[in-house]
């Protein structure tokens, strides 16, 4: 099942209906219902789906529809991981409303954020030194071992945060019919870090809880020297739920449209996943007529690696 998210065309439109029809106008045969989707155009959204039979929704990304009382676009507004019981229970809330929009519209995959480890962001230091041309420099080696020890010594804490929801989230899996995939970050502060990961699956089922592997955020953190991009498959290849798909410009420019970045498309052997949702989550940015008339090669991108772009995959 290859996707389109609604991250791509949500902000344009006060009417859900209007952002379904513009993506079956693609001709995708799948669409991700992204965080973007404010409470107010559910009705339109169910309108749309009903009208476009054909199209269906690969998944959810938690929270969908956003909470009325959030004003922005941000996956990250209330977090599992807070010290607060009021924001994670605000969380929680949220998470059950998407499990209840996903149990309405006959969807069983939602993507999930698990928080953050309270540590200043190290990236836009790294990155002025990339920029500066010392990526590859002892000083660059240093800060990277001195932020990896500080993430160690204060990732426990919030980590027990996050571990008070897992069994809340997993009876909301099997009351409504759904299984989490567990998003990889790009910022070297967020969870889950792999160990993190196996902490959870030694723990829970499949059918509770898997990985969701977001291809640019895993390039980003190999760009900057943390987790390789090829490790997340190795370690959890057996546990995938579904990919999203970009492009990154090294080293740190997400969400661009395929082959005007730098992932190591090689190193994904996306062929190897065939019963995985695979969905492009493509910057607003991107003019209409360049995924109107790429959409075949990224198909392909996704079925196969970039060995068999420019095939045609219209039968497939």
């Amino acid at each position: 099942m290859i996707a389109l998210s609604t991250c791509w065309n949500s902000g344009r439109y006060r009417d859900g209906e209007h952002v379904i029809e513009e993506i079956a106008e693609l001709g995708f045969e799948a669409v991700e219902l992204s965080h973007g989707l404010k409470l107010t155009m559910a009705d339109g959204l169910l309108k749309g789906l009903k009208g476009h039979p054909q199209l269906k929704v690969s998944s959810l990304h938690n929270f969908c529809p956003m909470p009325a009382s959030v004003m922005i676009d941000d996956p990250n507004i209330y977090e599992f991981s807070s010290n607060s019981p009021a924001e994670q229970e605000k969380a929680l809330t949220a998470t059950r409303r998407t499990c209840e929009f996903a149990q309405k519209i006959g969807v069983t995959r939602i993507v999930l954020h698990l928080g953050t480890v309270p540590i200043p962001e190290p990236e836009k230091e790294l990155n002025k030194l990339i920029f500066n041309g010392k990526h590859q420099t002892e000083a660059y080696q240093q800060r990277l071992d001195d932020v990896r020890r500080e993430r160690e010594r204060l990732a426990p804490l919030a980590w027990q945060n996050v571990r008070k929801c897992l069994p809340v989230l997993a009876e909301m899996a099997e009351m409504f019919g759904v299984t989490f995939g567990m998003e990889n970050q790009p910022r070297f502060a967020d969870f889950p870090l792999p160990h993190e990961l196996h902490n959870v699956f030694s723990e829970y089922p499949e059918d509770q809880f898997q990985f969701w592997l977001d291809v640019g955020h895993a390039q980003i953190q190999d760009f900057m020297g943390f987790t390789p991009l090829s490790h997340w498959q190795e370690e959890f290849g057996h546990r995938l739920l579904g990919f999203h798909l970009h492009d990154v410009r090294f080293p740190c420019f997400d969400h661009q449209y395929p082959g005007l970045g730098d992932v190591y498309w090689d190193q994904l052997r996306l062929d190897k996943y065939p019963d995985t949702v695979k969905v492009w989550e493509l910057n607003p940015k991107i003019p209409r007529y360049m995924i109107e008339e790429g959409r075949p090669d990224m198909v392909a991108l996704a079925m196969y690696g970039p060995g068999k772009i420019g095939a045609n995959t219209e039968d497939t």
